[in-house]
């Protein structure tokens, strides 16, 4: 029996993503997230604590094993083979994302501008990869810092790189003049314990913005097909043609 509903297969293609809960076992979870805690060197019993309590950007316990265990001793790699396909190896193993809470009141709370892709962060470079996931470590209640996605933006990106360089990465979203147009509703993805987030490398995404009390706890993994640097340049008309759906 497959992991993933001929429905979620078909809102994977049609969105970019698609969501699922339970994914993780919690002892794995609640192991990893005692490393997040014991970097981010907050009192665990005190919320306020939390608020600004930290930078943005990755943990250094994402390499601790007790992090890792989240993507080597689940099912993570064995799902995203079944989306696209067998020959499919890890890229980047986990990074621990924590957002902090801001302070600020849920009446203030609104969806990221815009988001970004994976791979285009320097001009002329690109370091794509094929499919990713985001792991809910904590609870992630809405309007708390939960990963957010633009979707159906995959597929915009792709038609744009079938006529463009694909060095070009977040232009497939702008005007002319640099402004970002036509985007999509976004999607923000809260959840409980172990509950996952499947994407599409080219799904424009953002953290949410954290108006909660709890630090949001999340770890992206990333996957890559082995013959990536032979077909990266392929756009062809069917986007899905390397992939197993």
């Amino acid at each position: 029996m497959g992991y993933f509903t001929d429905e979620e297969v078909i809102h994977f293609k049609e969105n970019g993503f698609v969501r699922k809960h339970g994914v993780v076992d919690r002892p794995l979870l609640d192991k990893a997230v005692d490393k997040f805690y014991e970097e981010i060197g907050v009192d665990r019993d005190k919320p306020e604590s939390f608020i600004n309590a930290g930078r943005g950007g990755n943990l250094k316990v994402s390499s601790d094993p007790d992090v890792r265990a989240t993507l080597t001793e689940s099912p993570l790699q064995e799902m995203c083979a079944e989306l696209a396909g067998d020959e499919l190896k890890v890229q980047n193993y986990t990074f621990a994302k924590p957002v902090f809470p801001t302070g600020r009141p849920e009446s203030e709370w609104a969806h990221p501008a815009h988001g970004h892709l994976d791979g285009y962060n320097l001009p002329g470079v690109v370091d794509t990869f094929t499919v990713a996931v985001t792991v809910n470590m904590n609870d992630i209640k809405p309007k708390s810092g939960g990963f957010t996605v633009w979707p159906g933006t995959h597929k915009r990106a792709h038609e744009y790189f079938r006529e463009h360089s694909i060095v070009n990465g977040l232009e497939a979203f702008k005007d002319s003049e640099g402004n970002y147009v036509d985007l999509p509703e976004p999607v923000e993805n809260p959840g409980p314990p172990g509950t996952v987030v499947f994407w599409h490398n080219l799904i424009m995404h953002q953290a949410g913005k954290n108006h909660g009390k709890e630090i949001r706890m999340a770890c992206v993994s990333r996957f890559c097909l082995r013959n990536l640097d032979d077909i990266k340049f392929d756009f062809s008309e069917d986007m899905w043609q390397h992939w197993a759906i």
